[in-house]
């Protein structure tokens, strides 16, 4: 008679898009199916977590809900491993530093010292342009319409036409005059019970901005300083580079107006992202290259330079919310729908390969070759 597996747990981290459940939406809802999938054909005993973040809070706060989640698991439950998805890493990061202090909990090791990998998927290890962006008053309030917008595309498939065109020409111009009209016929168009979580989200996300601060390139330079890895264990990084806008990625979008505003504001987004360099994106595939040239590759939201960090895991030509499966995939069940159209031709095989790695490396140890890719030119 063979024994029964060995149990174990994956701790899902969100970033500062960070909705967990909102109606039937659900930020990690394609990677738990894939995760869950997974477990079911290798034979593997495996319970996977959704951790409920506050979005925009500092990271300190953010790792002591992590915390909390996973000391909910009695101690001899199994071994517990963290995929953090944008400044989620950063979370677990901060958790696993020995030493670390965190509000409210007396002994951190005691959590620290029961995880044995962590994935940080598309990371902020040093910081992000969009950062200081979303400071300002025009970024706070553009936060709130995208985290909005966001939320919209990803249950609907698509936005208006018009909206999508007005909104990326205010990213692009960097004005405020027209956010808050966005906003109101955002909320006019979404059901009444999802309304009055959307509105509690937008919330959480008006009343505390903490981590924005943390996440500029400036103040990553003082956490890389001060979180080391702890020892025991194992550390990777996943890199998404999603296509540099040009006129060729315009004329692919096709004819439809909604295709060709979602690839504006995708555009506005990409130079955001990009903004603190000379527009080269010939990154040179490592972390040493990363430090020694910053360049505008990104993935709409974090640039390549900063999401390199340690063991690459996976290359993937993808956006920032691609790779958690929200890519144009409608015939999916359930659809798989596009963030913003950046034309990076992330596939559903390819998100398949990458979360194979992810829990590959998690589960059972093991760090294959990564698979570089380019963008078209």
């Amino acid at each position: 008679m063979n024994p029964a597996p060995h149990r174990q747990h994956v701790f899902l981290v969100p970033g500062f898009f960070g909705f967990v459940n909102l109606g039937e939406l659900t930020y990690f809802g394609h990677v738990k199916r894939s995760l869950d999938a997974w477990a079911e054909a290798e034979g593997a005993s495996l319970e996977v977590h959704r951790v409920r973040t506050p979005p925009t809070a500092s990271l300190a706060r953010r790792a002591a809900v992590l915390f909390a989640a996973i000391d909910a698991l009695p101690e001899d439950e199994g071994d517990v491993h963290i995929v953090g998805h944008s400044a989620g890493g950063l979370d677990a990061r901060l958790l696993l530093t020995p030493g670390a202090t965190l509000p409210g909990i007396a002994d951190p090791e005691r959590v620290a010292a029961r995880v044995r990998s962590l994935v940080c998927l598309t990371t902020p290890h040093r910081g992000t342009p969009l950062a200081d962006v979303f400071t300002s008053a025009f970024g706070q309030q553009l936060l709130e319409v995208l985290s909005l917008a966001t939320i919209v595309v990803l249950r609907r498939g698509t936005l208006p036409a018009r909206m999508i065109r007005d909104l990326a020409g205010l990213v692009v111009a960097r004005g405020r005059s027209g956010l808050a009209q966005i906003q109101r016929e955002l909320l006019t168009d979404v059901e009444p019970p999802l309304r009055e979580a959307v509105q509690a989200f937008a919330s959480l996300v008006r009343d505390d901005r903490a981590l924005l601060p943390q996440l500029s390139p400036q103040a990553a330079e003082v956490f890389e300083a001060a979180a080391p890895d702890r020892a025991g264990v194992r550390y990777a990084s996943v890199v998404a580079r999603a296509r540099r806008p040009d006129w060729t990625g315009t004329l692919a979008q096709g004819w439809k107006p909604v295709h060709q505003a979602s690839h504006v504001l995708y555009s506005g987004m990409w130079k955001l992202a990009g903004s603190d360099v000379d527009g080269r994106d010939d990154w040179g595939g490592s972390e040493q290259g990363a430090r020694d040239g910053r360049t505008a590759a990104n993935d709409g939201m974090v640039p390549v330079w900063s999401q390199i960090r340690g063991l690459v895991l996976d290359e993937v030509m993808a956006d920032h919310l691609d790779v958690l499966g929200h890519f144009n995939l409608p015939t999916a069940s359930p659809a798989h729908h596009d963030w913003i159209r950046s034309g990076s031709g992330f596939t559903r095989a390819r998100y398949d390969l990458l979360w194979d790695r992810i829990a590959r490396f998690c589960l059972l140890g093991e760090a294959p070759e990564p698979t570089e890719e380019r963008a078209p030119r």
